[in-house]
């Protein structure tokens, strides 16, 4: 592990893992999983430090929250004490983090190839 770097997930596979974890029946969410997923999407899809805090306090306040202390457990320890909200520019339909993840990519190939 790199000690100071930040680890990104993409989109994909922060859906996937949601959607594993709330369909797996020992976690006690799946009769509630379309609602978890919604309040889980508009947290990640929050534009905004203000949007993302105003969606976590909406998801804490809801009975499906209350209900679920699993669900508690799983969203505070794996995926709210790791949050950063990141606003990503698009150039020329690119977004900056792709650019900067290709540009990084051609920097290290080069070093390797020396």
């Amino acid at each position: 592990m790199l000690t100071g770097c930040d680890v990104f997930i993409c989109d994909f596979h922060r859906e996937q893992s949601w959607e594993r974890w709330t369909s797996t029946i020992k976690h006690g969410v799946s009769a509630d999983r379309e609602r978890v997923l919604t309040y889980l999407r508009r947290i990640a899809d929050a534009p905004t430090t203000t949007a993302y805090s105003e969606a976590v306090n909406a998801f804490k306040d809801s009975s499906v929250w209350k209900s679920h202390r699993r669900l508690q457990q799983w969203f505070t320890k794996t995926w709210q004490r790791e949050h950063k909200v990141y606003f990503f520019s698009v150039v020329n339909g690119e977004s900056i983090a792709k650019v900067a993840m290709l540009a990084l990519k051609k920097r290290v190939l080069n070093m390797l190839s020396v």
